[in-house]
């Protein structure tokens, strides 16, 4: 006691810190524990030896070493100053742990000194989280020890590797013994509040790094070995006056070191490394709790070497390697060098290596943004700029455990949305078979059929509609608990991705069902939720991607060479637009990129007539002009001379039919191959009707004439001589009022004439003319007047009765001139489709024509003739705005007329 009287002397003691100490070295009833350093072997349980009657509370003597009054049960671990050793109370009968300080330096006045100190530091530090010390005394021989609780543990180095070593395919796992990262993020959350505890009292623990953080059975964390601590405020240091216990060359890197520079490099802040005694504060341990962050995220410590002044020198010269960035290693010849500095600059190696530089990836698990930075600042090089307090940095921790608690609650809301995904499909799935044979099932039945024949087909019908109605609930359910997991916490990734591909399918549907309303709203929740996900995320990348839409086009032609000029539809005053051309290349033309949208190709080469070839780029599609059979046929390019004035050339091609709302009878919505065709541009007009009948007249033809003449049975009308021509005395065929009283102008489209009568017209042109021409198929007409893009009408989705002749565009209804409307011209420059005159086609009637998609389309004669219906397209001057789609189908009687309905001429392409 005198000797322990007289260093408490010396260390400049305050009387409280000796009554504290001489407290201390009585009270032996304070249950604490203690570990010390990496060298602490894995515990073994040793029971404790009953207490006999006998005894009666008098020490219990055995075989056992003594240390002073307890049993010597063996060494636990050596540290710089001194050693830990388990020892038996016999009194207590319990066991505990000595730390004694080490023979060697009972002659160092300085390190006995420090060795009270430690003791008098965790005396002062009650906290669950640190070990109290129960009692402080000296030995027979003169030898410093206190005791402690023995602890039983895993320092978290030891958790730290093995989490790390469970995690495998970018994912943290739990490891054998039930470790996870978040686990490890809880422990260093307490770290840090007992860290915070100790500096709030003045002392800087100054050796923080995973071996000194213990981790019981019961999950109980403790802060150890505080040999090196500072108390603040004190203007002497006493390791300054500790030389190093351990030679550099055979020490440790990671051992703690004293001295001048004290603690282990490779956890130390930087003002620690430069020996900066009085800079050492609270921010040097939140550095230290940063490093431990580090190994944490990382799987590794902040800096390594071949010896503590390597790695020391690393420590001063800067930051380590960022735990975002890869591991690069330099190889010269057998040596392998690590450059593990995170500002590494590639010039600093000499030439004679730089060629040898090799990168080496291995995929790792996603690190928490929030905790990276967080490292990142606890780390930073600067005092000031880093978390001033451990007490600040673990608020960020918590928030980041709060996060992650509410996360998994949302997670788990995920999971349960997510298992709805194979019922929906099989609702859909179901569903959508009943339809499909149910409609087979029609297609046998009369369309008289009654209700005994169609009841079974109904009775399953109707369970598909339930089927879907079951579907759509459970959908909205599913968004509901997706929207709900957001409650939870807002930015969880999975539910965003999970609603973001909801709405992007919703995009997709809408587009193809040409809803721009509800595409328009879908896209909105997929731009929502698309903010919300990272910018490396490949869902993002892929969403952003599809919403840009660039396809792709290819163009073949015959001959090649030829000049390829792009230029875009665009929306002015309600009609689509040719935008500026430019020169997108010469053909043949593969996979030339192109943004979702609708455009006209104009293809050019000299001794050719320029070819207008519409395409259709649909999001993230490739226009490639495929037949249905897969085959990608050359464009014909007409030489010159092999298209009149008054002729439109159509290449072949696909269109998208159907898909008009508005229209009258329209044909299924799919997508259809025509060959390629040319048409007049201007259908039949009067003029042309009468040069015919005169032909038939100056050639005696009289009867073709009399049956070519629009007539009381082809008008309709009450009496004969109702039609638009008349033959004078003379022999002349002329103009006179129709029914209507209208006399017919010369550039009108001729009416009144029966599907036979244009024919007939067609029969005598194909006597004198070196083509073959005929009437166009019903979908033929339809890609002539709407081109491929699957546009209303031909100049676009929206009618203005200025635009085409129609029964509101005008105050008296009356036909007109084919010149009157050019507007009312398609993008193959084919006038008068919409509006004017209505006009026949070659195709026969069917209500619900049987297109398989992208099926080809049959158009050439000889023409059906097992009905007396045919379908007639286009609007008339006397028809509302539903006639004039381009989708608009009406069934007609071959044989008789209209004052509405002529007809427009075509003919094959050659051979």
């Amino acid at each position: 006691m005198d000797k322990l009287a007289q260093l408490l002397e010396e260390a400049n003691a305050t009387p409280e810190q000796r009554e504290e100490i001489r407290r201390l070295f009585s009270f032996e009833g304070f249950d604490a524990t203690v570990r010390e350093g990496r060298q602490v072997t894995e515990d073994t349980v040793v029971s404790a030896r009953p207490v006999s009657k006998e005894d009666d509370g008098k020490d219990l003597l055995t075989d056992a070493p003594r240390l002073g009054r307890y049993e010597d049960l063996g060494m636990i671990g050596k540290g710089g100053m001194g050693e830990v050793r388990r020892i038996l109370d016999p009194k207590l009968q319990r066991r505990l742990a000595m730390k004694l300080l080490r023979p060697e330096f009972l002659t160092s006045e300085a390190v006995m000194s420090r060795f009270i100190e430690e003791a008098q530091i965790i005396a002062q530090l009650q906290h669950p989280n640190i070990i109290p010390v129960h009692e402080i005394g000296q030995l027979d021989d003169g030898q410093l020890y206190f005791t402690m609780k023995e602890v039983r543990g895993k320092p978290l180095s030891e958790i730290i590797t093995q989490v790390h070593e469970a995690s495998q395919n970018g994912t943290w796992q739990e490891s054998e013994d039930g470790w996870t990262f978040r686990k490890l993020i809880n422990i260093f959350s307490q770290v840090c509040a007992t860290v915070a505890f100790a500096n709030s009292r003045g002392v800087v623990h100054r050796d923080l790094k995973p071996e000194n953080i213990l981790v019981d059975t019961f999950d109980q964390v403790l802060v150890v070995d505080w040999g090196i601590a500072k108390i603040l405020g004190k203007t002497h240091d006493r390791f300054a006056e500790v030389t190093e216990m351990v030679e550099p060359s055979r020490a440790d890197i990671n051992q703690t070191r004293m001295g001048e520079v004290t603690g282990t490099p490779s956890y130390m802040a930087p003002e620690q490394a430069r020996g900066e005694v009085d800079k050492i504060d609270q921010r040097t341990d939140v550095y230290g709790l940063g490093a431990i962050l580090y190994e944490i995220l990382s799987g590794r410590c902040p800096y390594g070497g071949a010896s503590f002044r390597q790695v020391l020198n690393k420590v001063i010269l800067g930051p380590p390697p960022s735990v975002r960035e890869t591991i690069i290693s330099l190889e010269r010849s057998t040596q392998t060098i690590e450059l593990d500095f995170f500002d590494f600059e590639a010039e600093l190696v000499e030439e004679s290596v730089k060629g040898s530089l090799e990168e080496r990836t291995e995929k790792g698990v996603m690190l928490p943004e929030d905790l990276v930075r967080a490292c990142e600042k606890a780390m930073h090089r600067s005092q000031s700029s880093r978390y001033q307090s451990a007490n600040d940095f673990q608020r960020v921790i918590i928030d980041w455990i709060d996060g992650a608690n509410r996360r998994e609650k949302a997670l788990a809301v995920v999971t349960t949305a997510k298992s709805t995904d194979t019922l929906l499909k099989k609702l859909h799935v179901e569903s959508q078979e009943i339809y499909t044979q149910t409609a087979e099932q029609k297609k046998d039945l009369p369309d008289w059929a009654g209700e005994s024949e169609l009841a079974a087909i109904w009775e399953r019908e109707d369970r598909a509609e339930h089927l879907l109605m079951e579907k759509s609930l459970l959908e909205a359910r599913r968004q509901e608990l997706l929207k709900g997991a957001l409650t939870h916490k807002a930015d969880v990734e999975e539910a965003h991705i999970e609603l973001l591909l909801d709405y992007k399918n919703q995009h997709i549907e809408a587009e193809k069902a040409g809803d721009e309303e509800m595409a328009a709203k879908a896209r909105m929740g997929v731009e929502a939720h698309l903010n919300m996900l990272p910018k490396e995320s490949p869902i993002r990348i892929e969403t952003l991607t599809y919403l840009q839409g660039t396809g792709k086009v290819s163009v073949k032609t015959n001959p090649v060479g030829a000049e390829v000029w792009v230029s875009s539809f665009e929306i002015r005053s309600r009609r689509m637009i040719l935008g500026k051309e430019r020169l997108l290349g010469h053909t043949p033309l593969e996979e030339m990129p192109l943004e979702m949208g609708s455009y006209s190709l104009r293809i050019h080469k000299e001794g050719y007539h320029d070819v207008t070839y519409p395409v259709r780029i649909e999001r993230l599609g490739h226009w490639s002009g495929r037949t249905p059979d897969g085959e990608q046929p050359a464009i014909w390019l007409p030489p010159i001379g092999t298209l009149s004035p008054n002729e439109c050339y159509v290449p072949a091609g696909s269109f998208l039919n159907g898909r008009c709302d508005s229209a009258q009878n329209p044909s299924p919505d799919v997508e259809l191959w025509v060959d390629g065709f040319i048409v007049s541009r201007y259908p039949v007009t009067y003029e042309q009707y009468r040069a015919y009948l005169q032909d038939l007249r100056d050639k005696n033809r009289a009867d073709e004439l009399l049956a070519a003449m629009p007539s009381e049975q082809a008008a309709g009308a009450s009496s004969s001589g109702a039609s638009g021509f008349f033959v004078n005395e003379q022999g002349i065929v002329e103009y006179r009022k129709d029914p209507k009283g209208l006399l017919p102008q010369a550039d009108w489209p001729v009416a009144y004439i029966s599907f036979q009568q244009a024919l007939a017209y067609i029969k005598w042109l194909n006597e004198t003319s070196e083509y073959e021409w005929r009437l166009l198929n019903e979908y033929e007409w339809e890609k002539a007047g709407r081109g491929v893009d699957g546009r209303t009408f031909p100049w676009g989705n929206f009618l203005s009765p200025a635009w085409c002749n129609m029964d509101q565009s005008k105050q008296t209804q009356v036909p007109c001139d084919i010149y009157a409307y050019p507007i009312d011209e398609s993008v193959y420059g084919i006038v008068g489709m919409a509006g004017n005159i209505a006009e026949w086609t070659s195709s026969a009637w069917v209500l619900q024509p049987d297109l398989p998609p992208y099926s080809r389309v049959d158009v050439k004669p000889p023409y059906p003739s097992d009905t007396t219906y045919r379908c007639w397209r286009g609007g008339g001057w006397n028809m509302p705005t539903m006639m004039c789609t381009m989708a608009n189908r009406i069934a007609f009687s071959e044989e008789e007329g209209a004052s509405h309905l002529g007809f427009r001429i075509a003919r094959s392409l050659p051979n």
